[in-house]
C-alpha cells in the first residue's frame, strides 16, 4: 500500500491548454486530410471536444471530490518513474524495461511505490503512463488528454466498421458509438478504459478487414497489438478508506 499525492497542480493550468491546442491541431489536420468531403467528417470535432470536456470534468472530480482513484495510483507511480529519469536516465530506462526487483538499488529507492504492485497488467499500465509522462513533463492533464485521444482513435475505428456496413445511418451510428454517455465519460483520463477502447478499436478494424478478405500484414499486427492491450487490462487498483491502494482482480 502507498499514499497518494494530489493529481492537479499549477502546471496543469499552463500545460493543459497547450496540449489541448496541440491535439486540436492534430484532429483538425486529420479531419481535413481524410474526411473533408465525407458525411461523417462533421462528427469528428464535436466528438473530440466532448471527450476533452468529459476528461476535464472527471479529472476535477478525482482531484476535489474523490479521495482516491485508479488514476491517482497510475499517475503517482508514473511520477516516481519520471523523477527517477530526471535523476539519472539510466534509472528511468531500468524501471520502464525491467522488473522492479531487477532494478538498481538507487532506482528502487526513488520509485518505491512499484514494490507494491504484483499484477503484471497494472504494472504495464503504470509504465505506459510513465512513458507518456516523459513527453508531458509529468503533468496530469496533458497525460489525461493523450489517454483520451487514444480512446478517441479506438472508438472512431469501431464507428468506421459499423458505418461501412450501414452507410445509410451515420447519425444513429454516431450516437451509439461516439456519443454513448458512459463510454464518452469514462473513456477518458489516466485509466485502463481509454487503453481498452484503443485496443478494442484495433482488434475491431483488423478482424473486420480479415473477414472481408482485405487482409494485409498491418491488419495482423493491429490484431495482435489490440489483443495484447486488452489482455493487459485484466487487473486493476483497489483503493481503501485510508487513501492507500492494493491490487485486485478487475
Amino acid at each position: 500500500m502507498f499514499d497518494l499525492l494530489p493529481l492537479l497542480s499549477y502546471k496543469d493550468l499552463l500545460l493543459g491548454p497547450l496540449y489541448f491546442i496541440i491535439l486540436l491541431g492534430i484532429v483538425k489536420w486529420w479531419k481535413h486530410k481524410y474526411y473533408n468531403d465525407s458525411p461523417i467528417g462533421k462528427y469528428i470535432m464535436p466528438f473530440f471536444l466532448l471527450k476533452i470536456l468529459c476528461c476535464v470534468i472527471l479529472a476535477l472530480l478525482y482531484h476535489f471530490y474523490f479521495n482516491a482513484s485508479d488514476a491517482n495510483g497510475y499517475f503517482n507511480i508514473a511520477r516516481q518513474i519520471y523523477n527517477a529519469t530526471l535523476t539519472n536516465p539510466k534509472y528511468g530506462i531500468e524501471l520502464l524495461s525491467k522488473p522492479y526487483e531487477d532494478c538498481s538499488i538507487e532506482a528502487q529507492q526513488i520509485a518505491t511505490n512499484l514494490s507494491f504492485i504484483g499484477a503484471t497488467s497494472t504494472l504495464a499500465t503504470c509504465k505506459v503512463t510513465a512513458f507518456i509522462s516523459l513527453f508531458c513533463f509529468s503533468t496530469y492533464m496533458p497525460i489525461a488528454f493523450v489517454f483520451t485521444f487514444l480512446a478517441m482513435i479506438g472508438t472512431w475505428r469501431i464507428f468506421l466498421v459499423f458505418y461501412e456496413e450501414f452507410p445509410n445511418h451515420p447519425k444513429l451510428l454516431a450516437l451509439g458509438c461516439l456519443f454513448a454517455p458512459s463510454a464518452l465519460f469514462w473513456g477518458t483520463n489516466v485509466l485502463k478504459d481509454p487503453i481498452c477502447l484503443f485496443g478494442l478499436g484495433l482488434c475491431f478494424t483488423a478482424l473486420y478487414k480479415i473477414l472481408r478478405n482485405k487482409f494485409r500484414m498491418t491488419n495482423l499486427i493491429e490484431a495482435i497489438l489490440g489483443a495484447s492491450i486488452l489482455l493487459m487490462c485484466e487487473y486493476s487498483f483497489n483503493y481503501n478508506r485510508d487513501n492507500s491502494f492494493s491490487i485486485c482482480d478487475s
